[in-house]
């Protein structure tokens, strides 16, 4: 059967979030850190927020919900400024012959400003967004 369209995600399978992990997340890193209102280990935190959503890191993690709030506050204002590579196979993806549609969840600045740093937005018919920082977590569609 012949493929109509294609919903990718975002963070982890168009490009690997370790390889900019580092230097996006220097500031939060550098908040909980410095807080310790948290149990666990910081490079557990470190890799759950590389592939789980925030709140639920957090609810992990126990944080303070001073903390909490204090890097969401860091997150929805984050975004990426340096060039971000995709996985070596997306050509692949690109070149498929059907509708592709991205969807990624998280905070719309961050998320928007990797996927102008991929230079990947005009390879999708629709770009679609789940807000974390909306407590109803809206979907916002943003066309291409």
């Amino acid at each position: 059967m012949k493929k109509k369209a294609i919903i990718f995600d975002l963070d982890n399978t168009i490009y690997p979030v370790a390889a900019i992990s580092e230097r996006l997340f220097g500031e939060l890193f550098a908040l909980i850190e410095s807080k310790g209102e948290f149990t666990g280990d910081m490079e557990r935190i470190k890799y759950g927020i590389n592939r789980k959503p925030f709140q639920v890191v957090a609810s992990d993690f126990g944080f303070s919900k001073y903390l909490e709030s204090n890097c969401i506050r860091v997150l929805e204002n984050l975004t990426y400024e340096a060039d971000i590579a995709t996985f070596e196979d997306y050509p692949v993806v690109k070149a498929l012959p059907c509708r592709k549609f991205l969807v990624t969840a998280g905070f719309l600045k961050m998320q928007e400003s990797k996927i102008d740093r991929l230079k990947i937005r005009n390879d999708f018919e629709e770009c679609i967004f789940q807000l974390k920082s909306i407590p109803s977590f809206q979907l916002t569609k943003h066309a291409t």
